[in-house]
């Protein structure tokens, strides 16, 4: 680790910020001052926050670190880092001198290298894919390869990196040629059990064949035709520090119409606006849940997942959003899979 790579001043801008989270493993900038001292950190966490307030990409660090950052002193051990990272949900601390200078940085997947997260995934994959014909006519969506390995393997292997070892995988479709691939994930240094649906149940009806009444940490469920860069471990940590029952990660995308839209007043005209473009944020099909919500799943009934979310926020139960700005993609369509076909080319296969 090269401290001096995430070392940044007060008047950085969030554009080189952004390139410093995207670039460097530790996935924090250290604000310094004049005289070497820390003064703030900036984590995802920061980003969003900047980004759901409006801020731009000239937004300076000082207005958007941490100025009062959790920090040990140098004679800390592992084992006192490790409980208030665990306790308090945190991935990154920095170690000071006497001086409040940065001598060190220790990352949470660095210290529990040996244990496991407890927290489980569900893959989504019984879906035909039928966008993306004929190369799903007799191949499941998450099979079709990217570089030498299955979309679905680069994403279980992104999330080993972040230390998940239990993952349920629906199934339908072709569910014997996922099965026969994945096995019981021995062979990828992983558990993996299967929810087999016995017809569509759909995107969160299948859930209900989850053994909820053994889980009790939160579950990330993820659409297994989706890959992102995103720290899953952050995502957990910004689910529990907001206290969500449901956590939505969001991309904002920018979409361009093709046509002149007409603001109206009744019958009038107040302005003509041509081919528009319109930011939002979509769904990016990742998602946190408490296990205790999954119960209100019927069993064996079709549910889509929009349809649930909807539901838990009508009756009132706190949904959060995840903005993401790293890079995500949903590979729906051929387009979509010609362009992650590039990016997970032979060369990055084993990233």
């Amino acid at each position: 680790m090269n401290i001096a790579n995430i070392k940044i001043k007060e008047s950085t801008k969030l554009k080189k910020i952004l390139i410093i989270l995207n670039t460097y493993d530790e996935r924090i900038a250290l604000v310094v001052n004049k005289k070497g001292q820390l003064i703030g950190t900036i984590t995802d966490g920061d980003i969003r926050r900047a980004f759901l307030n409006n801020a731009d990409m000239n937004e300076i660090a000082s207005n958007i670190m941490n100025s009062k950052p959790v920090f040990f002193g140098e004679k800390v051990s592992k084992n006192e880092i490790y409980k208030l990272m665990i306790k308090s949900a945190i991935t990154q601390i920095p170690i000071l001198d006497k001086e409040k200078k940065i001598i060190n940085l220790e990352i949470f997947k660095d210290i529990k290298k040996t244990n496991s997260i407890e927290n489980s995934v569900v893959l989504m994959a019984g879906g035909y894919g039928k966008r993306l014909r004929p190369l799903t006519n007799n191949t499941p969506k998450v099979l079709l390869k990217l570089g030498n390995k299955p979309i679905l393997e680069h994403l279980i292997d992104k999330f080993k990196k972040f230390g998940f070892k239990n993952f349920y995988i629906s199934t339908y479709f072709k569910k014997n040629t996922l099965k026969k691939y994945f096995g019981n994930g021995n062979k990828f240094n992983v558990n993996i059990t299967y929810l087999k649906e016995k017809k569509p149940l759909g995107t969160a009806g299948s859930l209900s064949l989850l053994p909820i009444k053994k889980i009790s940490k939160e579950l990330i469920i993820i659409n297994g035709d989706v890959l992102s860069d995103i720290n899953f471990l952050n995502l957990i940590e910004f689910h529990k520090k907001n206290k969500a029952d449901v956590t939505v990660c969001g991309s904002q995308q920018k979409i361009s119409l093709p046509y002149g839209i007409l603001e109206l007043n009744n019958l009038n005209i107040k302005k003509i606006e041509e081919k528009p473009n319109i930011v939002q944020y979509v769904n990016a099909g990742i998602y946190v849940f408490k296990a205790k919500i999954l119960k209100k799943i019927t069993n064996n009934n079709f549910l889509d997942m929009p349809d649930f979310i909807n539901k838990l926020i009508e009756k009132k139960y706190k949904i959060k959003i995840y903005p993401i700005h790293e890079y995500w993609a949903d590979i729906g369509q051929i387009d979509d899979y010609n362009k992650a076909k590039i990016k997970y080319d032979f060369s990055k296969a084993d990233d």
